[in-house]
């Protein structure tokens, strides 16, 4: 992992972003929730929305994320850890075990896998895995007409023989009498 620090110093992220003003733009850009026009907003005023839109992406450009997400420990390793950790995800549920002399109950603390969080790990997994797309949705998988299942099994020998002296695979037939017409076999 990245060298890990709870709250770098302006001096360290311009050592890192390598200008003032593209940190003071990041720090910003955090602070907008991530949307680059209104950090140039906030730091030019006096400019126009389109101008702020434009120049803010632009500013972003210029600045490694990674780079800086690295100084606070954020790496790709920290965020699969992290991932992992989350698709183990468990909950503490109260149960009562018995009541004491006064009646009232006594509780014990249960460990049960905790569905919901669990759910949107899974969700992250899976987009990153291409499984879900975006929002909700679970990638369908559509089966395919199988180009090769109306060949004859001699035509799937011939464009087996074919692939194979292509790529310079010497035949375990050849050499036994096996005659090839020269036709070749179109797969739709």
């Amino acid at each position: 992992m990245g060298q890990e620090l709870t709250k770098p110093t302006i001096e360290k992220l311009e050592e890192i972003i390598g200008d003032k003003e593209l940190v003071l733009f990041f720090l910003a850009w955090l602070k907008n929730k991530r949307n680059a026009t209104k950090a140039y907003l906030e730091l030019h005023p006096e400019v126009t929305y389109d101008s702020a839109r434009a120049l803010g992406s632009e500013r972003l450009t210029k600045i490694n994320i990674s780079a800086v997400l690295a100084i606070y420990g954020l790496d790709p390793e920290a965020y699969f850890k992290q991932l992992k950790e989350g698709l183990k995800a468990n909950r503490k549920r109260a149960e009562i075990s018995e009541r004491d002399a006064d009646g009232r109950p006594i509780y014990i603390y249960v460990d049960e896998p905790d569905h919901a969080t669990r759910r949107e790990y899974h969700e992250i997994l899976g987009k990153l895995l291409g499984f879900e797309k975006g929002g909700n949705e679970t990638m369908q998988q559509f089966n395919q007409q199988n180009n090769f299942y109306n060949l004859t099994d001699e035509q799937l020998d011939r464009l087996i023989e074919s692939k194979r002296r292509q790529i310079g695979i010497v035949s375990s037939t050849e050499g036994e009498g096996t005659q090839n017409s020269g036709e070749s076999v179109e797969i739709r």
